[in-house]
């Protein structure tokens, strides 16, 4: 399990996320095209989508989520991360579930 602060409605949020296990490799992105790891600069990034299963808290109480983001993957140093699109595929799944709170 990984927990990350996200941005939603404005607020700050703790949830838990759950990666699953059995991540699939979009494609390696060619070197011309290819971003090069923010941490260790040695390496060019793989993308790789992911499901990630959380749980956010709201004013009108938690709601679960379910959505495929994309993560950067260093093959070198093994570091992970997503962009601001995937962090607005996140956004877009709490609004979603928050609207069909009562």
């Amino acid at each position: 399990m990984t927990r990350k602060v996200i941005q939603s409605f404005g607020l700050e949020h703790r949830c838990t996320a759950i990666f699953s296990t059995g991540a699939k490799m979009l494609r390696e992105m060619p070197d011309q095209e290819a971003e090069i790891c923010i941490l260790c600069e040695q390496a060019r990034v793989i993308e790789q989508k992911r499901h990630i299963a959380f749980r956010q808290r709201t004013d009108k109480g938690d709601v679960s989520c379910r959505v495929a983001v994309q993560f950067n993957v260093c093959p070198q140093c093994g570091f992970e991360y997503w962009d601001d699109h995937a962090e607005a595929g996140l956004d877009e799944a709490v609004r979603e579930a928050y609207e069909k709170l009562t």
